[in-house]
Parts: structure tokens; C-alpha cells; sequence
């Protein structure tokens, strides 16, 4: 069975390189540093090893995943720890942004739902 966990970090720096991969999907060129600005950093613990982060951002009682990225085998299980993570710090909701279809519909999946579509077309280059 391999064990998980979601855990506070203790090396903002590291986690924040973690994440630097997701920071090429960011809207309009911001920086890792940026999309985790305020957050919490998580760090994503699999097998002892840590394999990844998320930032959680609370306002009020509503949380959001302003940015994750792993390269754990059970990104499923890394999810529910997370939702469990942000419910024992007080929200009653977790939220996150992605361009990915895919993650959309598994998202549906395990319960969450589409609050807001935003559109874009790309006027350079897709006519």
C-alpha cells in the first residue's frame, strides 16, 4: 500500500520550485512566485519522498488551489488529502482554475461542479 500525505512545508523555496512547472500555464506570464503569493505551500508526501506541492489560498471559508503540480502515482489520493487539508483549516470549499478539459470532466466526477466558463480565442494566430 503506499503511503500518502499532504503536509505544510518547511522549505518554501523548494516547494516553490515544485511548483515552477505549472507556472507556464499561468494567465498572462505571471510567475510562480506570484500564483503562490499569500498562499499556503503543502508539500505532497509519497512513500517518505516528497514528490510535489500546492499552494492553498483561503478567503474567508473558501479555499483555492492557485497552483499544484506532482509527479506522484496517485494524484486521485493527493486530491482527497488536499479537500481534507483545506476542511481542517476551515473551508467549506475548494475551488481551482484549469484550462484542461480532462481535468474538468474528472473534476465532475468526484463532485465538483462548473462555477464559471471563460472563453478565449487567440486573434494572432487561430483564425
Amino acid at each position: 500500500m503506499l503511503m500518502i500525505e499532504v503536509a505544510p512545508t518547511s522549505d518554501r523555496a523548494a516547494a516553490l520550485q515544485r511548483l515552477a512547472p505549472v507556472a507556464r500555464h499561468a494567465v498572462g506570464g505571471a510567475s510562480v512566485e506570484d500564483m503562490a503569493e499569500g498562499a499556503e505551500l503543502l508539500d505532497v508526501i509519497e512513500a517518505g519522498h516528497v514528490v510535489g506541492a500546492v499552494a492553498l489560498d483561503f478567503t474567508g471559508n473558501v479555499a483555492t488551489i492557485k497552483a499544484a503540480a506532482s509527479r506522484g502515482r496517485a494524484t486521485a489520493a493527493e486530491l482527497e488529502l488536499i479537500e481534507r487539508a483545506a476542511e481542517k483549516a476551515g473551508a467549506v470549499m475548494l475551488g481551482m482554475f484549469t484550462r484542461r478539459g480532462a481535468l474538468v470532466r474528472a473534476l465532475a466526477r468526484r463532485g465538483y461542479r462548473i462555477r464559471s466558463v471563460e472563453l478565449e480565442k487567440d486573434l494572432t494566430h487561430g483564425r
